[in-house]
C-alpha cells in the first residue's frame, strides 16, 4: 500500500455497532489473519476479513475515527486500486445512502476526482441499468473486469428487454468479453428497430453475434449473400481462387492465384479480365 496508517490511531469496534458495511467481493490483498477496517464507523470489507469476520458480529475490527478526508480518500484507494464498474456501481450506490452521507469522510464526486476518473453522464446511466442487471450479470461484469464505457450501450435498453432474462443468457454463455458486449449494442438496436430476434436463443451461444449481426446489418447481410452467389459462378481458371468477403464496413473480392508456368499465367489473367467484365455489370456490388 502506498499510504500507512498509524495503528495507535485505530480503535477497536465490534462489526455489530458498524454504522454500515460496505460488502463486496475484495479486490485488495489482505491477509485473513488480519483484522477488518472500518473508517468513521463504517466497515470496509476486505480479503480474509470479508469470509471470517462477516459471519461473526462479535469479532472486532479496526476502526480510524479520525481520519481527514484527504488521508481516507488515500488510504481507500490504496486498499482498492483496481476498481471496475461492479465496485464502482456499489460505490455510487453505498455512498448515496444517507446513513453513509452524513458521517463518512468523502463522497462518490470526492472518490472519482481523487482518482482522475471522468464522470460523464454516459457512465451514471451505466451505473444506475447496471443495479438492474441479475446478480450473475453483475457478477461476470466483475469477473471480466468490465469498466463503466463497456456498459454505456444499456442506456438504449427499452423495459421489454430488461423484463427478459438476456443478460443472465449472455453471463452464462461461453462468450467472450467482446463478443458478449457486441451482443448486448445490438440488442439494443434491433429493439429500437423493433426488429424480432427471439429466435436467436434457440442456437447454441457461438451463433448468437453471427445471427444478431444479420438481424442487425440485414440489407448488408441480403447484399453480400447476393455477392456470394453471382461470384460463385463466375468461372475461373485452374489455380485461381476468389470469394466475396467483408472486413468491418467494407467489402470486396479476396483473390488468390498459384501459378505454376507462363500459360497458367496466361489463362489466369483472362479469368480475372471475365471478372472484371462481369463486377463492372453489377453496379449494386461497387
Amino acid at each position: 500500500m502506498k499510504f500507512r496508517l498509524d495503528l495507535t490511531h485505530a480503535e477497536p469496534l465490534p462489526i455489530k455497532l458498524c454504522v454500515s458495511q460496505l460488502s463486496w467481493r475484495a479486490v485488495a490483498s489482505w491477509n485473513a489473519c488480519l483484522p477488518g477496517v472500518a473508517i468513521h464507523g463504517h466497515m470496509v470489507v476486505m480479503a480474509g476479513a470479508e469470509s471470517v469476520e462477516v459471519e461473526k458480529p462479535d469479532s472486532t475490527i479496526l476502526n480510524f475515527s479520525n481520519l481527514q478526508k484527504s488521508e481516507a480518500l488515500d488510504f481507500f484507494s490504496s486498499l482498492y486500486p483496481d476498481l471496475g464498474i461492479y465496485h464502482w456501481a456499489h460505490l455510487w450506490e453505498w455512498l448515496q445512502h444517507p446513513t453513509v452521507k452524513n458521517s463518512f469522510p468523502f463522497s462518490f464526486a470526492d472518490l472519482t476526482e481523487f482518482v482522475h476518473l471522468h464522470i460523464s453522464r454516459d457512465f451514471e446511466i451505466a451505473l444506475a441499468h447496471f443495479w438492474r442487471a441479475p446478480a450473475s450479470f453483475q457478477q461476470w461484469a466483475l469477473d471480466k473486469k468490465l469498466q463503466g464505457r463497456d456498459l454505456v450501450a444499456l442506456q438504449s435498453w427499452p423495459q421489454a428487454l430488461w423484463s427478459q432474462s438476456i443478460l443472465e443468457m449472455i453471463a452464462m454463455s461461453p462468450l467472450s468479453k467482446s463478443d458478449a458486449l457486441q451482443c448486448i449494442e445490438w440488442l439494443g438496436d434491433l429493439a429500437g428497430m423493433d426488429v424480432d430476434f427471439s429466435g436467436v436463443w434457440s442456437m447454441p451461444a457461438a451463433q448468437w453475434l453471427q445471427q444478431l449481426r444479420k438481424l442487425r446489418f440485414a440489407e448488408s447481410a441480403a447484399r453480400d449473400a447476393s455477392a456470394k452467389n453471382w461470384l460463385a459462378a463466375v468461372p475461373k481458371a485452374k489455380g485461381l481462387s476468389w470469394q466475396w468477403v467483408r472486413q468491418g464496413d467494407q467489402t470486396g473480392v479476396d483473390i488468390r492465384a498459384f501459378v505454376r508456368g507462363p500459360q497458367e499465367l496466361e489463362r489466369q489473367l483472362e479469368s480475372l479480365k471475365k471478372l472484371f467484365s462481369a463486377w463492372s455489370g453489377r453496379g449494386d456490388l461497387t
